[in-house]
């Protein structure tokens, strides 16, 4: 016990060293700021954009400046997160009032223009744009929910569709999210009322089995939900917060819907009273197992992450209640201590004393501390904290109810595989999108000094480079790029390097669309990785034809997808693509007489072990 608080304190007095900046934006004396800021890039610049209740959006630099152009006048309340994509050299900014107006604003960095602002109905409160390619044209649509209406629009401004749908309160009760509930490949746009779950096909037609009605008593709120494929069967299963009214109190809980079965779980129960589950759900290895968890926290203080399963992974398996006050937004993670596992970072508010709290916790251990300051005579809001990193700098920003921007700086970079996880929520089109999933990693010696690295090709939508890392050490942590390879069908990188095999660690991060990483594969050492032959079905061996051969080279697998041939020192000489009936000719000629080795990668994922092939000429 005593070594783990010396461990707590050395990680506290590190991140003691951060500064803050506040800039005080604006809000109504009546209705708080709800949406937390959206961290945008404009010529590869952060940029903080956050829309307010004083009927402005604002746009503001790293150092607490207010960029030209901004404070920009929108015609009514924004209580919902921004959403944003680069255009040509424009940054092109969504904003959803709560009078139900949709802006679209196209800002240089000198001037804010307004494209268009459409009337789309009266009641918007708390539901963010989301920007989408619905059709798979490559053109994004925008969709948005106003009253109890579902709009697709085209980037442009024009209506694709609208359906009407029911709600209790008048209006939808948490942004929409994209999500394949069916395993057509397609994304379905799901949406939330009070007692409801609702999702329609990208056309705008109604799914069959929706809506879905919610148990007796339970009831949605804010909590937009997350479309995982956690069981990997092709179809996203969605998670949720909601809550329960009985028994005198009003419970929090967190819920899985899963389309292919029909079946609404209840995963966990808070057990405070008052303990809604307001956030949506963040995603991070919390418990340092190379696995992710989802993590919450409820408006009376209680923190917890949960497996997809359900079973508690923060704190050593339980969930902790914060004294500071109430907690409305999603927690942030990210590692910034250089120790397994992500930190949590939570926004939280204490209407008594009228001061926000911005909270740093080790998911691995039991302690709650003030990080790094408070904030005195703060607003609460229904928010979340945003990060970016910048000039080796690591940025925290927190808005208050009353429109209080700060901004937190410390010098020092979350590890690989921990960057972007802030921007889950805030992937730049707000869609929800799950991060990307882990890839596994082999590692093989092929001579003393050169040493093939390989992983499997992941059939997701999203995917769009790997990046790979040396470590110096078994997790991880102390890293430097290798290479980043934007060819997903290129799964092998063979590196080489005289240092002891011992002292190297190697391990890959898959990154999506919008830039941001998933989960580290486990790292692998030359030293301790081992390919056999029983890891591979017999579906996944080859033959050599002819072995030795004389210029030219055949082999033949079944459902192979194609062929490395490496010379004795690790170079790789050809690379060749099987064809639909699986015999492949590489040609040899023109290289000298030896030894070479060559590997097959499989559709499924899986790679060869190697083969020596004699050239004799």
């Amino acid at each position: 016990m005593k070594r783990l608080m010396i461990f707590i304190i050395l990680i506290l007095f590190e991140l003691s060293y951060a500064s803050r900046i506040d800039v005080e934006l604006g809000a109504s004396d009546t209705l708080a700021v709800w949406g937390g800021p959206a961290i945008a890039y404009l010529d590869s610049v952060p940029i903080v954009l956050v829309g307010t209740t004083d009927d402005s959006i604002y746009a503001i630099s790293y150092d607490g400046s207010m960029l030209p152009g901004f404070p920009f006048y929108v015609n009514g309340p924004v209580t919902s997160k921004l959403a944003w994509e680069n255009v040509d050299s424009m940054l092109a900014i969504f904003a959803l009032t709560a009078n139900g107006i949709l802006w679209r604003i196209d800002y240089d960095g000198a001037v804010a223009e307004s494209i268009y602002a459409l009337k789309l109905g009266n009641q918007a409160q708390f539901v963010s744009p989301v920007l989408y390619d619905l059709n798979g044209d490559g053109e994004l649509e925008v969709i948005v929910c106003v009253d109890t209406n579902l709009f697709a629009l085209t980037f442009d401004g024009v209506q694709i569709f609208h359906v009407a749908f029911s709600s209790t309160t008048g209006s939808c009760v948490s942004s929409p999210t994209l999500a394949d509930i069916d395993g057509d490949g397609e994304a379905e746009i799901i949406l939330e009322s009070y007692r409801k779950l609702f999702a329609y096909e990208p056309t705008g037609s109604l799914i069959s089995g929706f809506p879905v009605e919610m148990p007796e008593h339970c009831f949605l709120s804010y909590s937009t939900p997350l479309g995982w494929d956690y069981d990997c069967d092709g179809i996203d299963e969605l998670f949720f917060g909601a809550h329960v009214s009985g028994y005198g109190a009003e419970h929090g809980l967190v819920m899985r819907y899963d389309h292919s079965s029909s079946s609404l779980d209840t995963l966990y129960v808070v057990g405070r009273p008052g303990s809604w589950v307001y956030c949506s759900p963040a995603v991070g290895d919390v418990g340092g197992d190379y696995h992710y968890d989802l993590a919450f926290n409820s408006v009376d203080g209680t923190v917890f992450a949960l497996t997809p399963e359900g079973a508690l992974s923060s704190f050593g398996g339980v969930a902790l209640h914060l004294a500071f006050g109430h907690t409305y937004g999603t927690p942030l993670l990210t590692d910034i201590n250089f120790e397994i596992g992500p930190e949590y970072i939570i926004q939280a508010f204490n209407e008594d004393s009228s001061r926000q709290f911005l909270v740093a916790m080790n998911p691995l251990s039991s302690y709650v501390d003030s990080f790094p300051d408070t904030v005195e005579h703060a607003r609460s809001g229904i928010l979340t904290p945003a990060l970016f990193t910048f000039h080796d700098t690591t940025f925290i920003v927190s808005i208050d109810g009353g429109g209080r921007l700060s901004i937190w700086s410390v010098d020092r970079v979350p590890v690989p595989g921990y960057r972007f996880w802030c921007q889950f929520l805030g992937d730049r089109r707000n869609n929800n999108t799950m991060l990307p999933p882990q890839l596994e990693l082999f590692v093989e010696k092929i001579s003393d000094t050169t040493y093939e690295i390989y992983w499997n090709r992941p059939d997701w939508r999203f995917a769009s480079a790997y990046q790979l890392y040396r470590s110096t050490d078994s997790v991880g942590l102390f890293s430097e790029p290798i290479v980043r390879i934007t060819d997903l069908d290129d799964t092998s990188f063979v590196y080489t390097s005289s240092a002891p095999p011992g002292s190297l660690w190697f391990f890959v991060l898959l990154e999506d669309s919008f830039g941001r990483t998933g989960i580290k594969s486990v790292p692998k050492s030359p030293s301790r990785e081992v390919v056999s032959e029983h890891r591979f079905t017999k579906a996944e061996r080859f033959e050599i034809r002819q072995n030795p051969f004389n210029s030219i080279l055949f082999i033949r697998a079944e459902d192979a997808y194609y062929a490395s041939v490496f010379d004795v020192t690790g170079r790789i000489v050809r690379k060749v693509y099987f064809p639909k009936n699986g015999l492949v000719s590489i040609n040899l000629n023109g290289f000298p007489s030896g030894i070479y080795l060559i590997r097959v990668m499989f559709r499924s994922g899986c790679m060869s072990p190697i083969k020596k092939a004699i050239l004799v000429k």
